[in-house]
């Protein structure tokens, strides 16, 4: 079961021009204070090391932009509002970063998931930048979360 604190977009607006647009939200890896090992280096609470969890994106409002795509990568940033030192952590697919999602399948309830999370996850905030490619939105709204692998979820996070 998901809650709130794990939630990185809410109903996020993405009707926009070409562009890179980030998460309304972050989620806070280190919850305080930086955790490490005896000596020091390797980060104890990276969420690549434990069971996997997925990011999960689903369109709360369809998209329309004739021949628009939009792509969904997980990103890491050293601040909440993820704009100090932004890495991404999910490799374009077949190496092109602008290869996404036709908006004629970005439809209301279509639901994807982002690969699990890897390992090394260093950075203190986790969030999302959705890649809008080939024209502008001129609508499209989508929630995103963490989640347990293979389970199905609803846009409020909990199991259904």
């Amino acid at each position: 079961m998901q809650d709130a604190l794990e939630m990185l977009s809410d109903d996020q607006d993405l009707s926009q021009v070409v562009g890179a647009y980030l998460s309304d939200k972050s989620i806070d890896m280190w919850n305080g204070a930086r955790q490490t090992t005896v000596l020091g280096n390797t980060p104890l609470l990276d969420p690549g090391r434990g069971n996997p969890i997925e990011v999960v994106v689903q369109v709360t409002e369809a998209f329309v932009g004739a021949t628009a795509t939009v792509l969904v990568e997980l990103v890491m940033a050293d601040d909440e509002a993820l704009t100090s030192n932004l890495v991404s952590l999910s490799p374009a697919p077949g190496g092109s970063i602008t290869v996404g999602i036709a908006v004629a399948t970005l439809v209301a309830g279509y639901q994807f998931r982002i690969a699990a999370l890897p390992v090394g996850v260093s950075k203190r905030y986790l969030g999302l930048r959705y890649n809008i490619f080939t024209a502008t939105t001129t609508a499209g709204k989508c929630s995103a979360w963490l989640a347990a692998p293979g389970g199905r979820t609803t846009a409020a996070g909990t199991m259904a």
